[in-house]
Protein backbone atom coordinates (compact mmCIF):
# COMPACT_ATOMS: atom_id res chain seq x y z
CA UNK A 1 0.00 0.00 0.00
CA UNK A 2 1.56 3.28 -1.05
CA UNK A 3 0.59 6.85 -1.87
CA UNK A 4 3.64 7.23 -4.13
CA UNK A 5 2.77 4.26 -6.36
CA UNK A 6 0.85 6.66 -8.61
CA UNK A 7 4.15 7.43 -10.38
CA UNK A 8 3.82 4.07 -12.13
CA UNK A 9 0.30 4.76 -13.41
CA UNK A 10 1.49 6.09 -16.77
CA UNK A 11 3.50 3.05 -17.81
CA UNK A 12 0.80 0.70 -16.52
CA UNK A 13 -1.70 2.52 -18.73
CA UNK A 14 0.69 2.27 -21.69
CA UNK A 15 1.14 -1.47 -21.13
CA UNK A 16 -2.60 -2.15 -20.77
CA UNK A 17 -3.33 -0.01 -23.84
CA UNK A 18 -0.86 -1.97 -25.97
CA UNK A 19 -2.27 -5.25 -24.64
CA UNK A 20 -5.81 -4.07 -25.40
CA UNK A 21 -4.93 -3.22 -29.00
CA UNK A 22 -3.14 -6.56 -29.52
CA UNK A 23 -5.92 -8.62 -27.94
CA UNK A 24 -8.55 -6.69 -29.91
CA UNK A 25 -6.69 -7.29 -33.18
CA UNK A 26 -6.42 -11.02 -32.44
CA UNK A 27 -10.10 -11.13 -31.48
CA UNK A 28 -11.05 -9.39 -34.72
CA UNK A 29 -9.04 -11.96 -36.68
CA UNK A 30 -11.03 -14.71 -34.98
CA UNK A 31 -14.30 -12.82 -35.57
CA UNK A 32 -13.59 -12.74 -39.31
CA UNK A 33 -13.58 -16.54 -39.38
CA UNK A 34 -16.37 -17.28 -36.91
CA UNK A 35 -19.96 -17.69 -38.14
CA UNK A 36 -22.32 -15.08 -36.68
CA UNK A 37 -26.01 -15.37 -35.88
CA UNK A 38 -28.99 -13.13 -35.39
CA UNK A 39 -32.43 -14.20 -34.31
CA UNK A 40 -31.33 -17.84 -34.27
CA UNK A 41 -30.17 -17.95 -37.91
CA UNK A 42 -26.67 -17.84 -39.31
CA UNK A 43 -25.85 -14.62 -41.14
CA UNK A 44 -24.79 -14.76 -44.76
CA UNK A 45 -21.42 -13.36 -45.80
CA UNK A 46 -22.99 -10.13 -47.07
CA UNK A 47 -24.72 -9.61 -43.72
CA UNK A 48 -21.51 -9.87 -41.70
CA UNK A 49 -20.84 -6.15 -41.76
CA UNK A 50 -17.95 -4.32 -40.12
CA UNK A 51 -20.21 -3.32 -37.24
CA UNK A 52 -21.17 -6.94 -36.57
CA UNK A 53 -17.55 -8.08 -36.77
CA UNK A 54 -16.52 -5.39 -34.30
CA UNK A 55 -19.29 -6.51 -31.97
CA UNK A 56 -17.98 -10.07 -32.24
CA UNK A 57 -14.48 -8.78 -31.50
CA UNK A 58 -15.76 -7.04 -28.37
CA UNK A 59 -17.58 -10.18 -27.19
CA UNK A 60 -14.39 -12.22 -27.49
CA UNK A 61 -12.30 -9.56 -25.71
CA UNK A 62 -14.77 -9.24 -22.85
CA UNK A 63 -14.50 -12.93 -21.98
CA UNK A 64 -11.18 -12.38 -20.12
CA UNK A 65 -11.38 -8.61 -19.62
CA UNK A 66 -14.65 -8.45 -17.69
CA UNK A 67 -13.51 -11.17 -15.28
CA UNK A 68 -10.08 -9.58 -14.78
CA UNK A 69 -11.42 -6.08 -14.15
CA UNK A 70 -14.26 -7.12 -11.85
CA UNK A 71 -12.09 -9.50 -9.81
CA UNK A 72 -9.16 -7.08 -9.39
CA UNK A 73 -11.50 -4.18 -8.57
CA UNK A 74 -13.31 -6.16 -5.89
CA UNK A 75 -10.11 -7.60 -4.41
CA UNK A 76 -8.21 -4.32 -4.26
CA UNK A 77 -11.05 -2.06 -3.08
CA UNK A 78 -12.04 -4.39 -0.25
CA UNK A 79 -8.58 -4.56 1.32
CA UNK A 80 -8.83 -3.88 5.09
CA UNK A 81 -6.60 -0.80 4.91
CA UNK A 82 -9.07 1.02 2.66
CA UNK A 83 -11.98 0.20 4.94
CA UNK A 84 -10.18 1.33 8.09
CA UNK A 85 -8.47 4.58 7.13
CA UNK A 86 -10.10 7.44 5.14
CA UNK A 87 -6.68 8.84 4.25
CA UNK A 88 -5.89 5.58 2.51
CA UNK A 89 -9.23 5.70 0.67
CA UNK A 90 -8.58 9.17 -0.71
CA UNK A 91 -4.84 9.29 -1.30
CA UNK A 92 -3.35 5.78 -1.44
CA UNK A 93 -3.41 2.95 -3.94
CA UNK A 94 -2.01 -0.53 -4.45
CA UNK A 95 -0.27 -2.11 -7.46
CA UNK A 96 -3.30 -4.31 -8.16
CA UNK A 97 -5.62 -1.32 -7.97
CA UNK A 98 -3.50 0.64 -10.47
CA UNK A 99 -3.43 -2.31 -12.86
CA UNK A 100 -7.20 -2.66 -12.53
CA UNK A 101 -7.89 1.02 -13.23
CA UNK A 102 -5.39 1.12 -16.10
CA UNK A 103 -6.95 -1.94 -17.70
CA UNK A 104 -10.44 -0.50 -17.28
CA UNK A 105 -9.54 2.88 -18.78
CA UNK A 106 -7.65 1.41 -21.75
CA UNK A 107 -10.39 -1.08 -22.62
CA UNK A 108 -13.28 1.37 -22.14
CA UNK A 109 -11.51 4.13 -24.07
CA UNK A 110 -10.78 1.71 -26.93
CA UNK A 111 -14.43 0.62 -27.01
CA UNK A 112 -15.58 4.25 -27.06
CA UNK A 113 -13.33 5.06 -30.03
CA UNK A 114 -14.64 2.04 -31.94
CA UNK A 115 -18.26 2.94 -31.20
CA UNK A 116 -17.78 6.54 -32.34
CA UNK A 117 -15.89 5.47 -35.50
CA UNK A 118 -18.62 3.01 -36.53
CA UNK A 119 -21.59 5.21 -35.64
CA UNK A 120 -24.01 5.14 -38.58
CA UNK A 121 -27.51 5.90 -37.28
CA UNK A 122 -29.42 6.98 -34.22
CA UNK A 123 -29.34 4.23 -31.59
CA UNK A 124 -30.53 5.09 -28.08
CA UNK A 125 -29.15 1.94 -26.46
CA UNK A 126 -25.75 2.49 -28.06
CA UNK A 127 -25.82 6.15 -27.01
CA UNK A 128 -26.53 5.15 -23.39
CA UNK A 129 -23.61 2.73 -23.33
CA UNK A 130 -21.28 5.23 -25.00
CA UNK A 131 -22.24 7.95 -22.50
CA UNK A 132 -21.63 5.50 -19.65
CA UNK A 133 -18.19 4.64 -21.07
CA UNK A 134 -17.13 8.25 -21.64
CA UNK A 135 -18.17 9.33 -18.14
CA UNK A 136 -16.28 6.40 -16.62
CA UNK A 137 -13.12 7.07 -18.65
CA UNK A 138 -13.10 10.78 -17.71
CA UNK A 139 -13.71 10.12 -14.01
CA UNK A 140 -11.26 7.26 -13.49
CA UNK A 141 -8.71 8.58 -15.99
CA UNK A 142 -8.61 11.95 -14.23
CA UNK A 143 -7.79 10.36 -10.90
CA UNK A 144 -5.29 8.00 -12.49
CA UNK A 145 -3.30 10.55 -14.52
CA UNK A 146 -4.14 14.08 -13.34
CA UNK A 147 -5.02 14.33 -9.64
CA UNK A 148 -3.26 11.07 -8.68
CA UNK A 149 -5.71 10.38 -5.89
CA UNK A 150 -9.17 8.88 -5.31
CA UNK A 151 -8.06 5.53 -6.74
CA UNK A 152 -10.23 3.67 -4.25
CA UNK A 153 -13.41 5.36 -5.47
CA UNK A 154 -12.62 4.40 -9.04
CA UNK A 155 -11.87 0.79 -8.13
CA UNK A 156 -15.02 0.47 -6.02
CA UNK A 157 -17.10 1.77 -8.92
CA UNK A 158 -15.34 -0.65 -11.31
CA UNK A 159 -16.78 -3.58 -9.34
CA UNK A 160 -19.92 -2.95 -11.41
CA UNK A 161 -18.09 -4.72 -14.25
CA UNK A 162 -19.08 -7.94 -12.53
CA UNK A 163 -22.42 -7.67 -14.32
CA UNK A 164 -20.64 -7.61 -17.70
CA UNK A 165 -19.43 -11.19 -17.22
CA UNK A 166 -22.92 -12.66 -17.40
CA UNK A 167 -24.27 -10.16 -19.92
CA UNK A 168 -21.43 -11.03 -22.26
CA UNK A 169 -22.12 -14.76 -21.84
CA UNK A 170 -25.71 -14.18 -22.95
CA UNK A 171 -24.83 -11.96 -25.90
CA UNK A 172 -21.90 -14.11 -27.04
CA UNK A 173 -24.04 -17.26 -27.04
CA UNK A 174 -26.67 -15.58 -29.18
CA UNK A 175 -24.09 -14.09 -31.55
CA UNK A 176 -21.81 -17.10 -32.04
CA UNK A 177 -24.12 -20.08 -31.45
CA UNK A 178 -27.56 -18.69 -32.27
CA UNK A 179 -29.21 -19.91 -29.03
CA UNK A 180 -30.86 -22.70 -31.00
CA UNK A 181 -30.41 -25.85 -28.92
CA UNK A 182 -32.04 -26.62 -25.55
CA UNK A 183 -28.62 -26.52 -23.85
CA UNK A 184 -27.88 -23.09 -25.32
CA UNK A 185 -31.28 -21.79 -24.24
CA UNK A 186 -30.70 -23.16 -20.73
CA UNK A 187 -27.22 -21.57 -20.64
CA UNK A 188 -28.66 -18.21 -21.67
CA UNK A 189 -31.43 -18.50 -19.08
CA UNK A 190 -28.95 -19.40 -16.30
CA UNK A 191 -26.69 -16.47 -17.16
CA UNK A 192 -29.73 -14.22 -17.35
CA UNK A 193 -30.58 -15.12 -13.77
CA UNK A 194 -26.97 -14.58 -12.70
CA UNK A 195 -26.98 -11.24 -14.53
CA UNK A 196 -30.11 -10.25 -12.64
CA UNK A 197 -28.56 -11.23 -9.30
CA UNK A 198 -25.27 -9.52 -10.12
CA UNK A 199 -27.15 -6.31 -10.95
CA UNK A 200 -28.75 -6.39 -7.53
CA UNK A 201 -25.38 -6.85 -5.82
CA UNK A 202 -22.88 -5.03 -8.05
CA UNK A 203 -25.03 -2.05 -9.03
CA UNK A 204 -28.29 -1.53 -7.14
CA UNK A 205 -26.64 -2.31 -3.79
CA UNK A 206 -23.05 -1.27 -4.47
CA UNK A 207 -23.63 2.17 -6.01
CA UNK A 208 -25.82 3.47 -3.14
CA UNK A 209 -23.14 2.18 -0.74
CA UNK A 210 -20.53 4.06 -2.83
CA UNK A 211 -22.54 7.28 -2.48
CA UNK A 212 -23.08 6.72 1.26
CA UNK A 213 -19.39 6.03 1.92
CA UNK A 214 -18.35 9.05 -0.15
CA UNK A 215 -20.78 11.37 1.66
CA UNK A 216 -19.76 10.00 5.06
CA UNK A 217 -16.10 10.77 4.36
CA UNK A 218 -16.96 14.29 3.24
CA UNK A 219 -18.60 14.91 6.63
CA UNK A 220 -15.87 13.37 8.78
CA UNK A 221 -12.61 13.81 6.87
CA UNK A 222 -10.70 16.81 5.56
CA UNK A 223 -10.74 16.58 1.75
CA UNK A 224 -9.52 20.10 1.07
CA UNK A 225 -6.66 18.69 -1.02
CA UNK A 226 -9.09 16.96 -3.39
CA UNK A 227 -10.09 18.83 -6.52
CA UNK A 228 -13.58 20.30 -6.79
CA UNK A 229 -13.99 18.40 -10.05
CA UNK A 230 -13.63 15.05 -8.30
CA UNK A 231 -15.75 16.07 -5.33
CA UNK A 232 -18.65 16.90 -7.65
CA UNK A 233 -18.19 14.89 -10.86
CA UNK A 234 -17.53 11.58 -9.09
CA UNK A 235 -20.79 11.38 -7.08
CA UNK A 236 -22.83 12.88 -9.93
CA UNK A 237 -21.48 10.31 -12.40
CA UNK A 238 -22.12 7.44 -9.98
CA UNK A 239 -25.65 8.73 -9.40
CA UNK A 240 -26.24 8.90 -13.16
CA UNK A 241 -24.94 5.35 -13.61
CA UNK A 242 -27.17 4.18 -10.75
CA UNK A 243 -30.26 5.68 -12.40
CA UNK A 244 -29.27 4.18 -15.74
CA UNK A 245 -28.69 0.82 -14.04
CA UNK A 246 -32.19 0.92 -12.55
CA UNK A 247 -33.61 1.32 -16.05
CA UNK A 248 -31.40 -1.46 -17.41
CA UNK A 249 -32.43 -3.67 -14.48
CA UNK A 250 -36.05 -3.31 -15.56
CA UNK A 251 -35.13 -4.42 -19.09
CA UNK A 252 -33.03 -7.31 -17.76
CA UNK A 253 -35.87 -8.50 -15.53
CA UNK A 254 -38.18 -8.58 -18.52
CA UNK A 255 -35.57 -10.45 -20.57
CA UNK A 256 -34.91 -13.00 -17.81
CA UNK A 257 -38.61 -13.81 -17.56
CA UNK A 258 -38.73 -14.33 -21.32
CA UNK A 259 -35.58 -16.50 -21.31
CA UNK A 260 -36.82 -18.66 -18.44
CA UNK A 261 -40.08 -19.27 -20.24
CA UNK A 262 -38.16 -20.21 -23.39
CA UNK A 263 -35.81 -22.53 -21.50
CA UNK A 264 -38.72 -24.15 -19.71
CA UNK A 265 -40.44 -24.91 -22.99
CA UNK A 266 -37.32 -26.07 -24.79
CA UNK A 267 -37.85 -29.71 -23.90
CA UNK A 268 -41.61 -29.64 -24.40
CA UNK A 269 -43.16 -30.59 -27.74
CA UNK A 270 -43.82 -27.81 -30.18
CA UNK A 271 -47.25 -26.26 -30.16
CA UNK A 272 -49.66 -28.62 -31.87
CA UNK A 273 -47.09 -31.43 -31.87
CA UNK A 274 -49.29 -33.77 -29.84
CA UNK A 275 -52.26 -33.24 -32.14
CA UNK A 276 -50.13 -33.88 -35.22
CA UNK A 277 -48.86 -37.16 -33.78
CA UNK A 278 -52.40 -38.20 -32.92
CA UNK A 279 -53.65 -37.42 -36.42
CA UNK A 280 -50.79 -39.36 -38.05
CA UNK A 281 -51.52 -42.37 -35.82
CA UNK A 282 -55.21 -42.34 -36.71
CA UNK A 283 -54.35 -42.00 -40.40
CA UNK A 284 -52.02 -44.98 -40.26
CA UNK A 285 -54.70 -47.10 -38.61
CA UNK A 286 -57.19 -46.25 -41.39
CA UNK A 287 -54.65 -47.21 -44.05
CA UNK A 288 -53.92 -50.52 -42.39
Amino acid sequence: MSSSSSSSAEWKLVVTSVVTVVVSAASYWVALRWPLHEGGRELKAAERTLSRRLEAMDRICLLPYSVAIAASAAWSSWEPAFAADPRVRWYASSPLMLWCLSLYVSKTAFDSVVQIATWRRADRKRAEILAHHLVSVVAIGYGLLVSRQCYFWGALAAVTEGTTVFLNNVMATKLFAGERTPKQKAFVAANGVLLWLSYLLCRLALLPFWLYRFAADLRSFDVSDVSLFQLTFYPLSVLAILLLSCYWFFLITRGVVKALRGAGGATAPARGGGNNIKKKTEKSKKVS
